[in-house]
């Protein structure tokens, strides 16, 4: 019985597994998803205006019109890209795209 018990016990922890492995891949894809959106309404943004500095709550606030986008998100996504450098800050408050000939390329 106790023999029987570790194995059911086993198979379930596995299915669980596979479970969560199955809903982290999902948002994972939904995240890639929305990072993929935003960079290209940033892109817009920043070409629209002549790839000048852009007000980082303008920015978020005209990002966060778009139905999948969320502040939270955006700002957590901002955070990545400054941080990975994407991104710069030249001036407080203020973000631009480190590589601006890289980006009129694609």
């Amino acid at each position: 019985m106790k023999y029987m018990l570790s194995h059911i016990t086993e198979a379930v922890d596995k299915l669980v597994d596979v479970f969560s492995n199955e809903i982290e891949k999902s948002a994972l894809r939904k995240n890639t998803e929305r990072i993929d959106f935003l960079m290209k309404k940033l892109r817009e943004i920043a070409k629209k205006d002549g790839w000048k500095p852009m007000e980082k709550s303008v920015a978020i606030k005209t990002l966060a019109k778009e139905e999948i986008l969320d502040e939270n998100f955006i700002l957590d996504v901002f955070s990545a890209l400054i941080w990975e450098g994407t991104l710069y800050e030249p001036i407080k408050n203020y973000i631009s795209f480190a590589n601006k000939e890289r980006l009129t390329e694609q």
